[in-house]
């Protein structure tokens, strides 16, 4: 996708919370993340790389951030609800 993965930058602020850092520290190290960046690379492949990500997250902890399946199926899920309310 064109945000290369940022679009997903709030499940991993979530994930970073969870694992006992405060909302601050983790909006910095995504921040720090997202500016160390490069055209046409991926937001998952810099979380990857990055010393202070690595020591929260695993490989699969952060690959299991950007699966597209959880995120379709539940938006499938929603849709479906509303059309059958009508709404």
């Amino acid at each position: 996708n064109l945000s290369m993965g940022q679009m997903w930058s709030s499940k991993v602020l979530l994930a970073l919370v969870n694992k006992g850092l405060t909302r601050e520290e983790a909006y910095k190290v995504v921040q720090s993340v997202s500016h160390k960046m490069k055209a046409g690379q991926k937001f998952s492949q810099e979380l990857a790389r990055s010393s202070e990500v690595k020591k929260l997250l695993n490989k699969t902890e952060i690959e299991k951030l950007f699966n597209n399946k959880e995120q379709l199926a539940l938006l499938k899920k929603r849709a479906t609800e509303l059309f059958q309310r009508g709404e």
